[in-house]
C-alpha cells in the first residue's frame, strides 16, 4: 500500500523529503518580505480580531463570520505582500457567509458521533461523500476488495 506522499508524488511529481536533509536543489527558508504569500499569512487588521476572536479560536468555537473573515482576506490578498484589495475582500466575505457547504452538515454529524463506539469503516463515505464532499483521486485503489 502506498503512503499519501507516494500518491502525491505520482500525481504531481517530485521527491518527498525522506530524511532530515533537505534536497540540495531547494532554496533556503523564506525569511523577510519574500515569505509573505509563500509561508506567512498576515491578517491586515489586528483590531478586527479584538471582538473575542482569539478566545473563540482557543476554545474551538469559531463562528461562520470568523472563518469568513479569514477566507476573505486570503482571497483578496496580493501574493508576496500584505496588501488586501478591499472590494474583493468584501465580496469574498459575503460569498463565504452565504455558502452552504457539505462541511457544515458533516461537522455536525461527526460531533454527534464523537462518543460513538461504532468502528464502521464506511462511516466516512456516509458522513462526507453523501453530503457532496469531493473525492480524493487514487484513494479508491487503497481498499482491498
Amino acid at each position: 500500500m502506498d503512503s499519501e506522499c507516494e500518491r502525491v508524488e505520482r500525481h504531481v511529481g517530485g521527491d518527498r523529503l525522506l530524511d532530515d536533509e533537505p534536497p540540495e536543489d531547494r532554496s533556503g527558508l523564506l525569511f523577510g518580505p519574500q515569505a509573505v504569500g509563500e509561508k506567512v499569512f498576515a491578517y491586515p487588521d489586528p483590531g478586527d480580531l479584538e471582538d473575542g476572536f482569539i478566545d473563540r479560536l482557543v476554545a474551538g468555537d469559531l463562528t461562520d463570520a470568523d472563518r469568513a473573515r479569514f477566507v476573505a482576506v486570503a482571497a483578496a490578498s496580493a501574493p508576496g505582500t500584505t496588501a488586501v484589495e478591499p472590494t474583493k475582500r468584501e465580496q469574498a466575505y459575503e460569498t463565504a457567509l452565504d455558502v452552504d457547504s457539505w462541511t457544515d452538515a458533516a461537522i455536525a454529524e461527526w460531533e454527534a458521533r464523537a462518543e460513538s463506539d461504532d468502528p464502521d469503516p464506511d462511516l466516512g463515505e456516509r458522513v462526507e461523500a453523501e453530503r457532496g464532499a469531493p473525492s480524493t483521486p487514487g484513494w479508491g485503489t487503497l481498499r482491498s476488495e
